[in-house]
């Protein structure tokens, strides 16, 4: 057994041959790393926050499609475009799975380019006639929020396209 001279610093286990001191920068990388990859791994298992725009089990879902906003000097009210109603419990189900499952909106000023007013009004439908009406924008920022401020959008569609997808191939 080797004896270690007194005074003299151990820099590491001889027996593997390794020097276990890391330079003085190199330990907040090194923590940085472990603490971001930790709150992915929870942010991963939780999954994304989403917003729960449509509770329980419509019976049916009316989506109405808006072109564009109409120019100076027209009317600030436009009919649709078209209007289509969905009563396929499966399709219903799919909908309803597409919005709660968007992601919440970005806080914060965000920019949206590209927005020229089109959007869906959709509305779901309860067997108690209750309603809920959604505002989905189709460009810009592609918020997803209640019909009744639409100026306040809860749900991003821009981050999940499923949403945006379902409710044009409703009109192909």
């Amino acid at each position: 057994m080797r004896r270690i001279p007194a005074g003299a610093e151990c820099i590491g286990v001889s027996w593997l041959r390794v020097n276990w001191r890391l330079p003085a920068l190199l330990a907040p990388l090194v923590v940085a790393v472990l603490v971001g990859a930790s709150v992915y791994l929870v942010t991963w298992v939780r999954g994304t926050p989403t917003a729960m725009l449509v509770p329980g089990s419509a019976t049916a879902v009316t989506v109405s499609r808006y072109g564009p906003e109409p120019g100076p000097g027209q009317s600030p009210v436009w009919p649709p475009d078209g209007t289509r109603t969905v009563t396929d419990p499966k399709l219903m189900a799919k909908i309803t799975a597409d919005v709660n499952g968007l992601p919440l909106f970005p806080k914060g000023t965000i920019s949206c380019p590209m927005d020229d007013g089109s959007h869906y009004l959709v509305q779901f439908s309860y067997s108690d006639s209750d309603r809920r009406t959604l505002f989905v924008q189709r460009g810009g920022c592609q918020g997803v929020g209640f019909a009744s401020h639409p100026d306040r959008s809860l749900s991003w569609s821009l981050a999940d396209h499923r949403l945006l997808d379902d409710l044009d191939a409703l009109f192909r």
